[in-house]
């Protein structure tokens, strides 16, 4: 099992991609934890991918736009396809993980073939990935999810505005079916806030805060725990989120 986590806006900088270094192995870490428990595998590894040039900061210009997704999401999509091939492993699984403009650049490379190397994904601070469904993106709602902070102005209030930069639906828009009056979200959500797993015996989880705080502490927290399900290929054990939990 590998998974890959795509950073967002100003990650290129020393001390982020020493974070990001060490969120990917505390993933594993938590993975691991949680394979063991419920008697999977622990052939487990995490990659911090940094092959694209994401916007400096927040304020840039290149930040509202999708010029830099779009340069490197063919990188991406070719390392994916490329890890895919090279695995001598007829079972491995691959999950994607991006985060705030990360998601926007893996949301345009599902969209442009990656997703045939893609087992699982979850998108987290999002301001949007060009999709108006799981469809879109080459996925299904069982292996493609989203995670979003109460608090996290990224994807709570530019997401909103996805639709006016051309950047399809939003990520935490709230839908109801033609056939049923319950409020769904359009992308299935994953529980960001303090909580229990469904593991018997397994510790209670803390919640996670902000815009950076999804893949920081995987061992602590509920977003580092349903990201380690995920790259089990697992997604049975994660915590879902609905609009109304």
């Amino acid at each position: 099992m590998a998974g890959g986590d795509l950073p967002g806006v100003s990650s290129t900088t020393r001390s982020a991609l020493a974070n990001m270094t060490r969120e990917a192995g505390e993933l594993r870490n938590e993975a691991v934890d949680i394979a063991t428990r419920v008697n999977e595998g622990t052939n487990i590894s995490t990659v911090a991918w940094t092959g694209y040039q994401p916007p400096p900061d927040i304020v840039s210009w290149d930040t509202p736009s999708d010029d830099l997704a779009q340069a490197g999401a063919p990188k991406l999509t070719s390392f994916l396809q490329n890890l895919d091939a090279a695995s001598h492993n007829p079972d491995h699984t691959t999950a994607l993980f991006g985060h705030s403009y990360g998601s926007l650049v893996s949301g345009i490379a599902l969209q442009d073939g990656a997703s045939s190397a893609v087992d699982n994904a979850v998108m987290y601070g999002s301001p949007g990935f060009q999709a108006s469904s799981t469809a879109q993106l080459g996925m299904t709602d069982d292996n493609f999810f989203v995670m979003t902070t109460p608090n996290d102005h990224i994807s709570n209030y530019i997401g909103e505005a996805a639709p006016l930069h051309g950047w399809e639906s939003n990520p935490n828009e709230i839908i109801s079916d033609l056939d049923s009056a319950v409020p769904r979200y359009r992308f299935p959500h994953l529980q960001t806030d303090a909580g229990l797993t469904p593991i018997p015996d397994y510790e209670y989880k803390t919640g996670a805060s902000g815009h950076s705080e999804y893949g920081g502490d995987a061992g602590e927290r509920m977003t580092g725990y349903n990201l380690a399900t995920i790259l089990l290929d697992r997604p049975d054990l994660s915590v879902a989120k609905t609009p109304i939990s």
